[in-house]
């Protein structure tokens, strides 16, 4: 099982090239990943096609990415919250990556999909959009 960071599906949904490509066959093949995220995605999901589109096409990206089977979005918890200050502190994260590794901790989850460099001074396994892609296909 792996945890998606926010950029999978903020690629998917708004890049056109390779990057767009890979994050939408994860997207694509989550049965087979059995992946996890939390409810903290589909606010930066929203706020991403927001500014780059409009409000009804957030509504729409965010509800496609409520129905992807094999998905499972979690709730952020007040632990969590907790825990998120600590990892600012200790990592120098910013609050939403911070609160994702809380979240990723909580769930004992060690791999995390994501583009997003700042997790690379954390103690969990960072495997890129495309690495993970390329390994779905093989």
């Amino acid at each position: 099982m792996v945890y998606l960071d926010a950029n999978v599906f903020v690629f998917a949904a708004l890049e056109a090239g390779e990057l767009g490509n890979a994050a939408r066959h994860i997207l694509a093949n989550l049965p087979k990943v059995k992946a996890k995220t939390c409810c903290l995605t589909l606010d930066e999901l929203a706020w991403a096609v927001m500014h780059r589109s409009n409000i009804r096409t957030a509504v729409e990206v965010c509800r496609a990415a409520l129905a992807l089977p094999g998905l499972d979005i979690v709730s952020v918890e007040y632990a969590d919250v907790w825990r998120m200050t600590r990892e600012m502190e200790e990592f120098g994260l910013r609050p939403r990556d911070a609160l994702h590794l809380a979240v990723m901790r909580r769930l004992g989850e060690k791999s995390l999909i994501s583009d997003d460099l700042h997790f690379d001074k954390t103690n969990v396994k960072r495997i890129s959009i495309e690495v993970f892609a390329r390994k779905l296909k093989s």
